[in-house]
């Protein structure tokens, strides 16, 4: 086998196996006070995943929120639910553990919103991250 045919099956096995995606969206820095939709195309329907909430910040001077989180599925299902969150104003992220083996059953692109119960000031994005749970 050819040394350059080689480096590629490599680095394509690589990337099949790098272990999370991330999708994510901005905010207002000034005043999140509107759901941010967040659309993530899924194509693998039989891997467990990890899902975590990711907020990017600076100059934040509250000590968490209160959130809804949604999501439609592809074929239109749609769950909602409540989450508290602390975030670290040390940090200019944080990232939040959210769902553990989750499996995301249907092809397509699923919809997620997360919307702030109240204003927030500082907050400039908001992630969904789904890993395979190593991390």
């Amino acid at each position: 086998m050819s040394r350059k045919l080689f480096l590629l099956l490599t680095l394509s096995l690589a990337s099949c196996l790098s272990g999370y995606d991330v999708a994510s969206t901005d905010v207002s820095p000034v005043d999140w006070s509107e759901p941010a939709e967040i659309r993530y195309t899924n194509r693998d329907t039989l891997s467990v995943r990890d899902l975590a909430l990711v907020f990017r910040h600076n100059n934040f001077n509250q000590l968490g929120g209160d959130f809804v989180v949604g999501v439609v599925s592809p074929t239109g299902v749609e769950v909602r639910e409540d989450v508290s969150v602390v975030l670290n104003a040390a940090l200019r992220e944080t990232r939040v553990p959210f769902r553990r083996r989750v499996m995301l059953s249907e092809s397509g692109d699923y919809v997620f919103t997360i919307t702030p119960l109240q204003s927030l000031c500082g907050v400039w994005s908001v992630a969904l991250e789904f890993g395979n749970g190593e991390r």
